[in-house]
């Protein structure tokens, strides 16, 4: 793995071949092999594929508030302990964190082959599917389909990269689950649709 100027990374764990850019964060996280990080990203307790191209300023937003019937968003309320040192509530009435996960290991799941551009940020809780590519700016508070690209904010679907039939073989057919091997023999037919398909049936 490269790790550029001043980056910082604990507790996670790489697959191999894997990049994380210039002041970027990398706290508690699975990233697959193949997959790289830009510039002042921050990245959470997160489980990221392979293959995975995540641009500069990218983040992760674990902690909500409640915004729905409670009288105050302030933690004060509704947890015992908070940054201010003082609370009116004697027990968590309110969880602040969204888990992908039973065992509350991972607030965001990233894919395998996922594009994600610059300044996005990803809310806890958050599912984003194999080779989806999430626009830059975008705010994404709901999981993301397979092969979609989203945007905006809130990030909502700008259309799918494939049709249904393409993307069921896509995902029956996963070329990061392959050995280098077979993708350096097959990586000119990456560029067509057809020609991938093809690369099965040899």
């Amino acid at each position: 793995m490269k790790k550029g100027f001043l980056a910082r990374i604990k507790n996670s764990r790489f697959e191999g071949n894997n990049y994380v850019g210039n002041l970027s964060h990398v706290y508690s996280s699975y990233v697959g092999r193949m997959t790289y990080i830009g510039s002042n990203s921050s990245i959470l307790y997160a489980k990221i594929g392979s293959f995975c191209s995540i641009s500069s300023h990218v983040r992760v937003i674990g902690g909500e508030h409640p915004t729905r019937d409670w009288v105050s968003t302030h933690p004060a309320f509704y947890k015992p302990k908070n940054v201010c040192g003082k609370s009116y509530a004697a027990n968590t009435l309110f969880e602040e964190q969204k888990y992908t996960n039973p065992d509350k290991e991972f607030l965001v799941e990233i894919g395998n082959d996922v594009w994600i551009g610059a300044n996005v940020l990803i809310q806890n809780g958050v599912c984003i599917g194999d080779g989806a590519v999430v626009a830059s700016g975008a705010v994404v508070t709901k999981d993301v389909a397979p092969y979609s690209i989203v945007g905006g904010v809130p990030a909502r679907e700008i259309r799918k990269r494939f049709c249904d039939e393409e993307i069921a073989f896509l995902v029956k057919h996963p070329f990061w689950e392959q050995p280098d091997s077979w993708l350096r023999q097959h990586a000119e037919a990456f560029s067509s649709f057809e020609d991938y398909k093809r690369c099965f049936f040899e």
